[in-house]
């Protein structure tokens, strides 16, 4: 009987326990009441079938929508990375034809600047020729007037010593002449005389 009487109690006690527990409501309850979502099972409207995109589109689309970042950028970096974003085929072509053309200009301008300075120095080279002839001119033309000098006065004193000899030929046959007539006259007069050396006998 005493064990009838505790398994009695402890029936009365879970009963109280299920009690509360179901009958007591929570703040929670109370305060805010709940409601259960219900999904919704309608199936969408009707939608004409659009054109599902290439992945060109997307990526280009993709690439529009990006953000660009915040970060500092001179106005050539955005330029340049907009035209990164937005470049095709075609663009591609033309920014390596563009880059091509401007390599060629540039080439064109060096060969040119390399050839004018080639003609500078082949004109520098010519003017130093010019000068040298020039001088060579100029030592030529004092030689020949030096040589003409020089023949002139040969010519000076040819003519001057001519002059002499055709005087002294000239003395010399006086002297001849003088010679012979006195020789002749020392013949014609008496011994004498002679040895007087031409002197008058003395009276």
């Amino acid at each position: 009987m005493q064990v009838n009487t505790n398994e009695l109690e402890s029936k009365q006690i879970t009963g109280t326990n299920l009690l509360t527990a179901d009958t007591v409501p929570s703040p929670v309850e109370e305060g805010t009441p709940t409601s259960v979502p219900v999904p919704d099972f309608t199936a969408p409207p009707d939608r004409p079938d659009s054109p599902v995109p290439g992945p060109s589109s997307s990526r280009t689309e993709q690439r529009e929508r990006s953000p660009v970042s915040a970060g500092p950028s001179t106005p050539r970096r955005h330029r340049v990375r907009q035209r990164r974003l937005h470049q095709t085929p075609f663009n591609r072509a033309t920014s390596k034809f563009v880059a091509i053309e401007e390599r060629r200009l540039r080439l064109e301008r060096e060969r040119e600047t390399r050839q004018h300075n080639l003609a500078m120095e082949q004109l520098k080279i010519k003017a130093q020729q010019l000068q040298v002839e020039a001088e060579r001119v100029r030592v030529d033309e004092a030689r020949m007037r030096i040589e003409a000098d020089l023949r002139a006065s040969n010519e000076q004193l040819s003519s001057q010593l001519r002059a002499l000899m055709a005087l002294l030929e000239t003395r010399d046959t006086r002297i001849v002449m003088t010679d012979f007539i006195t020789i002749s006259l020392a013949w014609m007069l008496p011994l004498p005389q002679i040895t007087h050396y031409g002197k008058p006998p003395e009276d």
